[in-house]
């Protein structure tokens, strides 16, 4: 380590012993290249972000600040990853693979591709991260990379359903396919939604991306191009709205209709979709009050009885909320009921329904 460093820069400084300034050095390239303060210069890291990480790292003597100053580091991919260590750099690695959940979404259910693991340019290819992780990682056949063992049972089990179906098909019916016992909510929320190689051909039933002559790669390029039109809005984007845009985008990748298009681009880590609704919004920038009933409903929001209510108010309640809350008419009709209810069921007031009028009771 002290000749790759010393052939480096040319000379180091040693007040300090060997083992500190390699200890010094060795602290601000992993700092440095984590937080991937750094650029490529002929094929080779330039750590310019250095200097900033020498002037608040304690350890660095008076002669490493002057040699930073002085002597930007320039160091080839090798040489890094020496000072790094593969152990740091595997680990790194192994940790973007791994599937957890955030929420209802499994993060990385899918693998992921060799371009989105952020290796700081470490690795230069496919093959080469493949030879670095060896046995701690399984690489599919389309290039995707993932954690080894059972973790995926469950997704290759419902890809294989969907795969040797030829007509669209239902979560129940996938369930009673499955070799696998499943619970509704963790079926749909988890595999269905999520997994690149299966989208809504319509409400409620699934195909596989086969029979759309899409690639995974393809489902990527879509909800990447999604992504990116969210981004920043802070409004619900309509997903009929999305769909008469993406028939003019450069993708040559014909979707049939508005549910296959909402459901790819669901799959993004920065896009939520809305509950069952063809609806999207950006997590990064949504304002979570468009959510609310005041907003989405605001003719129902004015029937909201401000008296019986307790502290809750349309303000903090969401149209799809399954709790029994007092509604007041312009009529003056008093009464109970689900918001979810009001909002996709009957939206008038039980006392102002001709048909069903006290008088006629």
């Amino acid at each position: 380590e002290l000749r790759v460093a010393t052939a480096v820069n040319g000379k180091l400084y040693f007040d300090q012993s060997p083992k500190h300034q390699i200890e010094a050095i060795d602290s601000l390239l992993k700092e440095a290249i984590r937080k991937g303060t750094f650029v490529l210069e002929d094929g080779k890291i330039s750590l310019r972000g250095l200097g900033a990480a020498v002037a608040q790292n304690k350890r660095s003597t008076t002669e490493i600040r002057q040699l930073v100053e002085r002597d930007d580091l320039l160091l080839t991919k090798e040489q890094v990853r020496k000072l790094i260590g593969l152990d740091w750099l595997r680990a790194h690695v192994r940790k973007q693979l791994v599937s957890k959940q955030d929420g209802a979404r499994d993060v990385n259910i899918n693998g992921v591709f060799f371009e989105q693991i952020e290796t700081f340019g470490l690795v230069g290819s496919p093959e080469e991260l493949a030879q670095l992780l060896g046995s701690e990682a399984e690489v599919l056949a389309d290039g995707r990379f993932r954690r080894p063992g059972e973790i995926y049972a469950g997704a290759d089990d419902v890809v294989r359903v969907v795969r040797e179906t030829d007509q669209p098909i239902s979560a129940r019916e996938i369930m009673k396919r499955s070799h696998r016992e499943w619970y509704q909510p963790v079926l749909t929320g988890r595999y269905l939604s999520n997994l690149y190689e299966i989208v809504l051909a319509d409400r409620g039933l699934y195909i596989h991306i086969d029979k759309l002559s899409l690639t995974t790669r393809d489902v990527v390029r879509i909800a990447d191009w999604g992504a990116e039109l969210l981004a920043g809005e802070k409004k619900v984007v309509d997903g009929e709205d999305l769909f008469d845009l993406y028939k003019y985008a450069d993708l040559d990748l014909p979707l049939e209709n508005v549910h296959q298009l909402v459901s790819i681009v669901a799959k993004h880590p920065s896009v939520r979709r809305l509950s069952n609704n063809l609806q999207l919004v950006s997590r990064d920038s949504f304002d979570e009050s468009e959510l609310f009933l005041a907003t989405t409903d605001p003719d129902l929001a004015e029937q909201w009885h401000s008296e019986k209510n307790g502290g809750e108010s349309p303000q903090t309640v969401r149209p799809a909320s399954g709790k029994l809350y007092w509604w007041r008419c312009e009529k003056g009709h008093e009464f109970q009921a689900t918001p979810v209810y009001r909002t996709r069921a009957i939206r008038t007031c039980p006392g102002c329904q001709e048909r069903w009028t006290i008088s006629k009771i």
